[in-house]
Order: C-alpha cells, then sequence, then structure tokens
C-alpha cells in the first residue's frame, strides 16, 4: 500500500480557531480552509484513512472513540 503524509491542523469554528484530533493531508486540509501545522508530519498506510479524508491517531480513538465526529 501507499503511503501519505498527514498533519494536525486548525480550523476556524464559530469565530474561534480550534486545533482538531484528527489529521488530513495538505491537500485535504486547504479544501476545507484550515491551516497545517507543519512541525506534525506523519507518515501513514493509505489504508487508515477514512472515508472523508481524515485519520484519527491512536490517542485521538482512545479519548473520542472511533465515532468521532468533527
Amino acid at each position: 500500500m501507499a503511503t501519505v503524509v498527514v498533519y494536525n491542523y486548525t480550523v476556524f469554528d464559530q469565530g474561534k480557531l480550534i486545533r482538531l484530533p484528527s489529521k488530513r493531508t495538505a491537500d485535504k486540509i486547504a479544501q476545507i480552509g484550515g491551516q497545517v501545522i507543519w512541525e506534525t508530519a506523519q507518515s501513514v498506510d493509505e489504508s487508515e484513512l477514512r472515508e472523508d479524508g481524515r485519520y484519527l491517531p491512536k490517542q485521538a480513538k482512545d479519548d473520542e472513540g472511533e465515532q468521532a465526529a468533527e
């Protein structure tokens, strides 16, 4: 399988800048109008991405469950 690089990111939500627990590729972050946090780069297998392009690191899954929503 192919690997992709995913990043943490910030987005504005209801007038506040927030950092979400999921990671996405830089292209997907740009599509949603987010800001990449470049120093959080992580290579993952492409098969680990959800259908919507998100990657949930193990800690986020543990904290929020498999059904974590954004």
